[in-house]
């Protein structure tokens, strides 16, 4: 399997706001309500590119054809800190095929190894299960549990941040 990260264009936009709206995605993202076409296209097309980098994940089919089966991004990218938070989604009919963990990678050698940066962190809803699985397979470390910090369907959730600092991924980047 293989894929590309190629970054958001108008087109992908369809897509993008059907991810970011299906609940089973959606209720780990932090915004409650339904994103518009509009909203979407707004989104791509206003934020400044130095601040925000979002990336079509699409399994590379044979013969050259490229499919999206989700997205990933750097966003508030701090270039004297030398920080972002990063995000993934990945089509539920997509999901347990490794496409996460290639994607995962793919962003982790462009916030460390392109953009060297000295740290990469999430606020993740805390009963979210792809904690575990980032903070297993690509050593974020959890920093801390935020109570009550995002109001998700009618009551306030906790979040957990995690985080993966440049010399944690030099050390597990090694064998990839």
């Amino acid at each position: 399997m293989r894929i590309v990260l190629e970054r958001f264009r108008t087109e992908d936009a369809e897509y993008l706001c059907y991810l970011r709206n299906l609940p089973e995605l959606r209720q780990w993202f932090r915004q409650n309500h339904a994103i518009s076409l509009h909203e979407e296209l707004k989104f791509i097309l206003d934020t400044p590119k130095d601040k925000f980098y979002g990336l079509m994940i699409l399994n590379d089919i044979e013969g050259g054809d490229l499919e999206p089966v989700g997205f990933c991004s750097l966003s508030n990218v701090d270039h004297v800190h030398k920080s972002a938070e990063f995000g993934i989604a990945v089509d539920p009919a997509y999901q347990k095929k490794g496409f996460a963990s290639l994607a995962m990678k793919g962003l982790l050698i462009l916030a460390f190894r392109e953009f060297s940066l000295n740290r990469v962190y999430s606020d993740v809803i805390a009963e979210n299960p792809a904690l575990d699985f980032y903070c297993r397979k690509f050593g974020f470390v959890r920093e801390g549990r935020n109570r009550k910090a995002y109001f998700k369907n009618g009551h306030y959730v906790d979040s957990t941040t995690i985080s993966l600092l440049k010399e944690d991924f030099d050390a597990i980047s090694r064998g990839w």
